[in-house]
């Protein structure tokens, strides 16, 4: 028996319409890696070819504790392990395929996550789907899945990682007990995107602390076998006498960068958000323009006392071109500081509304979350890029979250990210270093441009 058109809600069903733009977008993501775009000037192709290449190389071809000693990329090793059993690698453009085939699947799986913590809502197919699609208009997750690198795994695990936590996260289970194949995923998932990448560190302690406070009755073993799957980590840390491989080690430090970047980054992405809440609020904007006046005096003293702080705040080699955002203020020397500074305490007012409107579970999510962040002086836009769309999806809390849930939402994602595209083609199209492709044994793996050569 069919629905009546009457049960039928707005969104519930994929329109035409939406199918067509999916589709659209699929094709142009699709494009982008057969015409070799590259929206990160070079940077992204020197990642891969000079430090994470020759590791997997190494992995490959060498006992592995004598490449873990200290090889040449700065991130944990799980990526690069996993890659070295890849039958693909050493055939440049299978191998990247297969990159993009693996992002086309995260972005299905985050949309699957999406439905599946709001089940209840049957109008947030259309919307699901859209927000999902909008990635694949980022320039960072764009190049991030042309030319591999270690960005996708950790979000990949995250997302799954959140497809079995939301039972804890959201109390959507009475039970107080929780299986233990589910407790041995959680835990493996959510350690594996740290060792992919030493920021997601956050990730298992996040989900430790939840299932401890959750399944009182399983405390030690949720204790357990988290330790067991930290023993890795305790060897990396003493071996590396620290986060980082060893010639690395210079990224660990805090530094005004350090908290400035990642605040900075959350504004940027909180502004379509902000858009979408100011549309959504208009009909009661009286009522936030007194708010606002009331609180106008007591935020212009904390961004001048934000500013003092940070007086000594400049661009420099490591952050220059971390970002398109970075890269277009830092041509503007001390004025450009000055508004990378705002865009930081701007960040900074986000995160507290955040934290105001979360529950103890949401809080410690975003310390834990900051906290690594801050800890590293290198930073690159595309850290946060799509990181920062999933995490708030995925695991802020429901009713923050819900009013977003709208085709409108993904629309204003969209023409962000195709802002952020057009000016990362715009401002590092310039920058083309040229690399022998990965075709072994042609490829020497010494990390060398071949200047002259084509591509």
């Amino acid at each position: 028996m069919q629905p009546s058109k009457e049960a039928v809600r707005p969104g519930a069903v994929l329109q035409p319409k939406y199918w067509l733009l999916i589709s659209f977008l699929l094709c142009l993501f699709v494009a982008g890696f057969f015409v070799g775009e590259d929206s990160m000037g070079g940077g992204i192709r020197i990642d891969l070819y000079q430090f994470h290449g020759p590791t997997i190389f190494a992995l490959r071809e060498r006992p592995w504790a004598s490449v873990l000693a200290d090889y040449s990329s700065a991130t944990t090793p799980l990526f690069h392990i996993l890659e070295s059993f890849n039958p693909l690698m050493g055939h440049d453009t299978a191998f990247r395929a297969a990159n993009v085939v693996f992002a086309l699947v995260m972005v299905f799986c985050f949309i699957v996550a999406l439905l599946r913590r709001f089940p209840k809502e049957f109008n947030l197919r259309s919307a699901a789907a859209l927000i999902g699609a909008s990635m694949l208009l980022s320039p960072y997750f764009r190049a991030e899945a042309y030319w591999v690198t270690t960005d996708i795994l950790p979000i990949f695990l995250l997302i799954l990682t959140a497809l079995l936590i939301f039972p804890a996260q959201d109390l959507l289970d009475a039970s107080d007990s929780i299986h233990p194949f589910a407790l041995f995923g959680l835990a493996i998932l959510s350690w594996s995107t740290f060792y992919c990448r030493q920021t997601y560190l956050f990730v298992p302690i996040y989900v430790c602390i939840l299932l401890l406070a959750r399944y009182r009755r399983q405390r030690l073993l949720t204790l357990a076998t988290f330790a067991i799957l930290a023993v890795p980590a305790v060897y990396l840390v003493r071996l590396w006498k620290g986060l980082n491989p060893p010639r690395f080690q210079h990224h660990e430090q805090f530094s005004q960068n350090g908290i400035v970047a990642p605040f900075s980054m959350i504004f940027i992405y909180a502004l379509p958000f902000l858009v979408e809440a100011a549309l959504a609020g208009r009909q009661n904007i009286s009522r936030l323009r007194k708010e606002f006046q009331r609180y106008l005096p007591w935020l212009l003293g904390a961004w001048l006392v934000f500013l003092g702080i940070f007086r000594n705040y400049r661009f420099d080699h490591l952050n220059r071109g971390g970002g398109i955002a970075s890269r277009i203020l830092s041509r503007f020397g001390t004025p450009g500081a000055f508004v990378f500074l705002t865009f930081g305490y701007l960040g900074l007012l986000v995160v507290a509304w955040l934290f105001r409107g979360s529950s103890w579970r949401g809080r410690l999510l975003i310390v834990l979350f900051m906290l690594p962040a801050m800890a590293m002086s290198l930073f690159y836009q595309r850290y946060y890029d799509p990181l920062l769309v999933v995490l708030f999806f995925l695991f802020v809390e429901r009713p923050l979250v819900r009013p977003f849930l709208k085709p409108r939402m993904a629309f204003l994602l969209m023409g962000f990210n195709v802002l952020l595209l057009a000016g990362a083609l715009i401002y590092n199209g310039k920058d083309k270093p040229i690399f022998l492709p990965l075709n072994s044994p042609t490829h020497p793996w010494d990390g060398s441009p071949l200047e002259g050569k084509v591509h």
